[in-house]
């Protein structure tokens, strides 16, 4: 997604606390490369933590997902 966009900017609206995992929620705002047509787009990230450190990281381009992925729902 990186590549299509110019500039773009996230924002985490929700942290959940798993014990060794972290689920963020939230939203990726930017505009298209060549267009500079506005874009929003979901984004979760799960990352798996050892020892303090994020060991594991998998992103998701929808809550639902993300949370079905944690045997979570919303």
């Amino acid at each position: 997604m990186a590549e299509r966009l110019g500039a773009y900017r996230g924002e985490t609206q929700e942290l959940i606390d798993l014990g060794d995992r972290y689920l963020t929620l939230g939203w990726l705002e930017g505009q298209g490369g060549g267009s500079r047509v506005p874009v929003t787009q979901e984004h979760a990230s799960l990352m798996i933590m050892r020892d303090g450190l994020v060991i594991r990281q998998q992103e998701y381009w929808s809550r639902a997902e993300a949370l079905e992925a944690v045997g979570l729902q919303e």
